[in-house]
C-alpha cells in the first residue's frame, strides 16, 4: 500500500518529467498579436517569514517584482526588502515546488549585490519560465541569522491589463 506522502511523490516527479519534457520546447517562438501580455509575463511574491517553511521569527516583509519576455526569455527583476533580523546573505529563485515544500536555488537573484532594491537581468531556460508559469517557484532571502531563509514569497502570475473586465465580458458572452 502506498502512502499519501509516497504518493506525492510519485505525483510530484510525473509533473516534473512531463514539465521537462514541455520545457525542452520553446515556451513561444514569438508573441502572438492576440497576447494580451504584449509577449511579457510579469510576476509578483511577498516575501515575509510567515511563507517560510521552518519557524523564522522576524518581523521582516518586502515584495519581488519578476518579469520575463516569452520571446528571449530574459528575465528582469526588482526585490526589495526591510526589517530584516541581519544582514542579508544571499537571495535566491527556487524550483520547482509545490508550495509549502523546498526546492533547488535555480537562480541567484543577488548576482548584482543584496542591497534593496535588488535589481539584475538573466536569460533563463525554458523550463524554469514553465515552473514560473505554473506557480512552481518560489523567491528566498537568507540572512546571516537565518541561513536557511528568513524571508520567502510564491511567484504568482500577474493577470495581464484588463484581465477582469474582459473575462466578466467573455462570461457574459460579450466577446468569444
Amino acid at each position: 500500500m502506498m502512502t499519501a506522502k509516497k504518493a506525492n511523490k510519485v505525483v510530484f516527479n510525473i509533473a516534473v518529467s512531463v514539465i521537462a519534457v514541455v520545457g525542452s520546447f520553446k515556451v513561444a517562438s514569438a508573441a502572438p498579436e492576440d497576447d494580451p501580455w504584449g509577449g511579457v509575463r510579469n510576476f509578483d511574491a511577498e516575501i515575509s517569514a510567515a511563507n517560510q517553511t521552518t519557524f523564522t521569527k522576524s518581523d521582516g516583509r518586502g515584495t519581488a517584482r519578476l518579469s520575463f519576455d516569452i520571446e528571449t526569455l530574459e528575465m528582469t527583476w526588482e526585490i526589495e526588502y526591510a526589517d530584516l533580523t541581519s544582514p542579508p546573505v544571499g537571495i535566491h529563485l527556487h524550483g520547482p515546488a509545490q508550495p509549502g515544500t523546498n526546492a533547488v536555488e535555480i537562480v541567484d537573484l543577488g548576482v548584482n549585490g543584496l542591497r534593496s532594491p535588488i535589481k539584475g537581468t538573466v536569460t533563463i531556460p525554458d523550463a524554469y519560465a514553465q515552473y514560473m508559469l505554473l506557480g512552481w517557484s518560489y523567491v528566498l532571502l537568507k540572512t546571516e541569522k537565518y541561513p536557511d531563509g528568513e524571508l520567502r514569497g510564491k511567484v504568482d502570475v500577474v493577470p495581464p491589463p484588463d484581465y477582469l473586465e474582459k473575462s466578466r465580458a467573455w462570461g457574459r458572452g460579450e466577446i468569444e
